[in-house]
C-alpha cells in the first residue's frame, strides 16, 4: 500500500495546479469487493488527496449497474457519484438520489453508440444515447457522458466515428439544457 499511496501523491503533486480535473479510479472495477484490490485503489486515491484536495474524486465500479456510493470504503473521498448502468438511468439515479450520503450523480457510463445494448441483439443508436442523457438530467443527475464503441478502444478507424449521429445528438441535448435551470426540476 505504501507504493500505491506514494504513486497517488506523485499524481496529486503533478496535476494539482491543472484545471478541470476529476480523478476517476476504478473503471469497470469488478473486484472492488475483494478487500486487497479495493485497498490498492483506495491507497492511490488517498495519496492523491494527500497532495491535491482541490480536485473532485470518484470511482467507477461494476457493470452492468452500480454507483460509486456502493463501496462504503470511499466515503469521505468522493466528490461526485458515478452512476454506471446499461438499464434506464432514472432507476439507478432515483436510488442514489434518495441515499442518506447523497452526492451529485453523474451518469458516467452505459450503452455506447454502436455497441450491443445491454447484451441485446441490436446495436445502441443515437436515439438510445440521447434517451440516456435526457433520463439522467430529468431525474436529478448533475451531468452525463456519451460513449461510442468505435472510439473508446481507439479502433484503427476511430476518427470516422467522431461525427456519428449520437455525438451530434449530445450537442443538441447540451444546447437544450445548458441555458435552462434544469437542475431545479423536481
Amino acid at each position: 500500500m505504501t507504493r500505491a499511496r506514494a504513486y497517488g501523491r506523485y499524481l496529486g503533486r503533478r496535476y494539482r495546479a491543472a484545471g478541470l480535473i476529476v480523478w476517476m479510479s476504478g473503471a469497470d472495477f469488478q473486484t472492488w469487493q475483494i478487500p486487497a484490490d479495493d485497498e490498492v485503489v483506495l491507497a492511490v486515491a488517498h495519496g492523491i488527496r494527500d497532495t491535491d484536495s482541490r480536485h473532485l474524486q470518484t470511482t467507477e465500479l461494476n457493470f452492468s449497474v452500480s454507483s460509486s456510493l456502493d463501496d462504503p470504503a470511499w466515503h469521505g473521498l468522493l466528490g461526485i457519484n458515478s452512476v454506471y448502468t446499461y438499464y434506464p438511468t432514472y432507476a439507478r439515479l432515483y436510488l442514489d438520489y434518495a441515499r442518506q450520503n447523497f452526492l451529485p450523480n453523474v451518469f458516467i457510463e452505459g450503452n455506447y453508440e454502436g455497441a450491443q445494448k445491454g447484451g441485446a441483439s441490436r446495436l445502441t443508436n443515437a436515439h438510445d444515447t440521447r434517451t440516456q442523457i435526457y433520463w439522467t438530467l430529468l431525474s436529478g443527475g448533475a451531468g452525463a457522458f456519451y460513449g461510442n464503441r468505435g472510439i473508446w478502444p481507439f479502433d484503427p478507424a476511430w476518427q470516422a466515428h467522431l461525427n456519428d449521429p449520437g455525438a451530434a445528438q449530445i450537442s443538441f441535448a447540451r444546447a437544450l439544457f445548458e441555458p435552462r435551470r434544469w437542475y431545479e426540476l423536481v
